[in-house]
């Protein structure tokens, strides 16, 4: 999803979309160097210890899922923490291969113990307990038969509020971009960067949307979350002077899902 700008016939790269792809270009020759295992064998000769890793996964989605069908995928979130089920598959298969995949609970018993595993070792954990986890995340654990922890917004659990990103992703995808007034806004926030990022937003086309939120989600997460509500709820008044489309499905994991999850080693 880089954002390429055309100018004559000479391509470039827009400068967040060309880090992207510089990481993308260095953990590739990293794996697939096989660099990964000589750094592992000299952190144990340095240390007399075997690494230990926390890997931390939001969501995972299937690519094209329909909304139609599955209501609750409308909400979505950026990229950069979406997973589909088939690369999920994968990257758990490589860890098995690889690594101990170990509980969360089972690495603080070997930090207790000063205790170190014969191979390196990996916890899968999830962030905010996303629907999905059960839907699509757990049925690659438990083919697995691998321990996750997930880390639950308990405020949201089992109800359809939706959080703060997701909302303003949701806004800029579905309401109509053409109403908004910047000037009309809470002024709290609107710093010339947002303001002016706002605007240009009103009028971007989906690949220059999709970065501008991202900059935006970034600037918005070092607010006040009193500013921050005030601003998604003019601009949800903005987007929808008649009252926004009512959305009753649930995104966040309910209890019975969670005990379900709970009953597979997932905590």
């Amino acid at each position: 999803d880089s954002q390429v700008e055309r100018q004559g016939s000479t391509d470039t790269i827009a400068a967040p979309d060309m880090k992207k792809l510089i990481k993308l270009i260095v953990a590739g020759a990293f794996l697939y160097s096989g660099l990964w295992r000589l750094l592992f064998a000299v952190n144990r000769l340095l240390t007399r210890a075997q690494p230990a890793f926390i890997l931390m996964y939001h969501r995972v989605v299937p690519e094209g899922t329909s909304a139609h069908d599955q209501p609750w995928l409308l909400f979505r979130s950026l990229p950069g923490i979406v997973v589909s089920p088939e690369m999920f598959k994968r990257q758990i298969a490589f860890l098995t291969e690889h690594f101990s995949v170990i509980s969360l609970e089972t690495l603080i018993g070997h930090i207790d113990n000063k205790k170190s595993p014969e191979r390196p070792s990996v916890v899968i954990t999830f962030d905010d307990g996303w629907r999905d986890n059960y839907e699509y995340a757990l049925p690659v654990l438990k083919y697995a038969s691998t321990p996750a922890t997930i880390f639950l917004s308990t405020g949201f659990v089992g109800t359809t509020r939706i959080y703060w990103p997701e909302r303003l992703l949701y806004l800029f995808g579905h309401g109509d971009r053409t109403k908004l007034s910047v000037s009309d806004l809470p002024q709290e926030l609107l710093s010339a960067k947002l303001e002016t990022l706002l605007t240009e937003m009103t009028a971007a086309d989906s690949d220059a949307l999709e970065s501008q939120l991202e900059e935006c989600i970034s600037i918005l997460k070092s607010a006040r979350p009193e500013a921050r509500e005030e601003l998604m709820a003019a601009l949800l008044k903005q987007f929808w002077p008649n009252g926004a489309e009512q959305i009753s499905e649930r995104v966040v994991l309910d209890w019975n899902e969670i005990k379900m999850m709970q009953m597979e080693n997932i905590s």
